[in-house]
């Protein structure tokens, strides 16, 4: 039977309960309670460094535009590379993803056998017992996803760059202004940035490391969405949930919602408007659960 009701396990439902463990409403939301406790845990983790990560990266390039002669000798892009910008937000937050997917998942781990990972782990460096693997291919996958969260973050501030260059152009600044007026817009805006790119980059993460959990168990081989216990939660979001409680799919099929083919909710292939600042997660549709 399963054993205690909170961390470590759910008491009440015997494991006849086998395809839909946690469909059960109440184990439902408590799932979906740890698993966004999990996601603002990290974030606050991560919010400090990459604010402080996008207001040196204000500065660089306000000194880079200070340099230029005249108006017409800036080149965007030799001052602000994409790829190098990239490169460098990947390797300077690759720890930080790589301890968020650790501890993403041993949470799936635990859900398959009917558990919640108990939240102080979030903090432990690694647990004694091996609960989830971090393979080669896993690793592979992370450091992809990494590099294009940095691209994209890039390519924000790359847009921001590019749209004050052609307001100075046709307001006539000169450089003093151009480079003062974007200093100002980068810094203001590195408050809100870093916490949005924190709260994304960590629930995206915390959703793949926890279907990564689910696929190193053999108790599960279907997966369901879960959608935000929140008012606000998009309508599409709170659909797919409905659909797929019914209709609960393979680990490795993507869901569809909004349109789009997700593997998880905050999965990267999806639009900005799909995915930014989502709150959903999944569960594992538990195929079995011992006596």
């Amino acid at each position: 039977p399963i054993s205690a009701i909170t961390e470590g396990g759910l008491r009440g439902e015997k494991a006849e309960d086998k395809v839909s463990f946690w469909q059960n409403k109440a184990r439902k939301k408590l799932l979906w309670i740890h698993f966004i406790k999990r996601v603002e845990m990290k974030e606050r983790i991560l919010y400090n460094p990459i604010k402080q990560y996008l207001k040196n990266e204000a500065h660089k390039i306000k000194k880079a535009f200070s340099q230029a002669r005249d108006m017409s000798s800036i080149d965007i892009n030799s001052i602000f590379d994409v790829d190098k910008n990239a490169e460098k937000y990947a390797h300077k937050f690759n720890n930080y993803y790589v301890d968020a997917v650790q501890k993403a998942g041993e949470a799936g781990v635990e859900a398959t056998k009917g558990k919640l990972m108990p939240l102080d782990l979030v903090y432990e460096a690694k647990q004694e017992e091996e609960v989830f693997i971090v393979t080669a291919e896993i690793r592979k996958e992370l450091t992809e996803m990494i590099l294009e969260s940095g691209t994209q973050i890039a390519k924000t501030t790359l847009t921001k760059i590019e749209r004050m260059m052609e307001k100075a152009m046709k307001e006539g600044w000169t450089v003093e202004e151009l480079t003062q007026n974007l200093y100002e817009r980068l810094d203001g805006l590195a408050l809100s940035r870093s916490r949005t790119i924190a709260n994304t980059e960590m629930a995206k993460v915390e959703n793949w490391g926890q279907l990564e959990g689910y696929k190193q168990s053999e108790l599960v081989e279907l997966k369901g969405w879960l959608s935000a216990f929140l008012p606000t939660s998009r309508t599409d979001h709170t659909d797919a949930d409905a659909y797929y409680s019914e209709h609960p799919i393979p680990l490795s099929d993507p869901f569809e919602v909004g349109g789009e083919l997700l593997q998880y909710p905050g999965d990267p292939s999806g639009s900005p408007s799909n995915i930014i600042n989502c709150k959903c997660a999944t569960y594992p549709e538990v195929k079995e659960l011992a006596e």
